[in-house]
């Protein structure tokens, strides 16, 4: 991309998470699944982030929570990096609406995630292995949906029953095929 990238990063410090308020139209919410998902990472490998925050004119000149509001809930007292930014209430409620969003548009290649799960259960690291094989298997499910469905009908199946069910809910994740 050609274009002038402003910083917006004012200040990088070590700061008591829970001091930050969370942004109060924060449409995301954090299901008990990913709530312990997180959490085990947080206690198996630590703090590996930043909080990101802004000034907020709307709560009073305090400061905002924009990004990692679980793991602030997770160790409210925990002294972590916070970037401090100098967005405007409108340009953080943008960011509060498609941060997170942008990083799910990516897609998944399942050969190299096998690869990477392999190494991983290969590795020392002691993690809740049900959680882990959880989110995996969503990754996996989010990767066969990017594979192109062009593949040719062998030669016996070149009929099509439309009476044939074709729609499927997994009844673990609810994903559908």
């Amino acid at each position: 991309m050609d274009f002038d990238i402003r910083d917006r990063i004012t200040k990088v410090a070590q700061a008591r998470l829970g001091d930050f308020e969370s942004h109060p139209l924060n449409p995301k919410f954090h299901p008990d699944e990913q709530r312990q998902l997180v959490g085990s990472l947080m206690r198996e490998i630590g703090w590996v982030g930043a909080l990101l925050a802004w000034k907020s004119e709307r709560a009073g000149g305090k400061w905002v929570c924009l990004d990692a509001h679980l793991r602030k809930d997770l160790a409210p007292d925990f002294e972590g990096w916070v970037l401090y930014t100098d967005l405007t209430d409108a340009e953080a409620d943008l960011m509060v609406a498609l941060y997170d969003e942008s990083g799910r548009l990516a897609q998944i290649e399942p050969d190299k995630l096998k690869a990477l799960q392999e190494r991983i259960e290969e590795s020392e690291l002691v993690i809740d292995q049900p959680l882990f094989r959880s989110a995996l298997e969503k990754m996996k499910l989010r990767g066969l949906e990017n594979e192109p469905n062009g593949a040719d009908a062998p030669v016996e199946f070149t009929e099509y029953d439309g009476g044939i069910e074709t729609e499927n809910t997994c009844p673990s994740c609810g994903y559908e095929w």
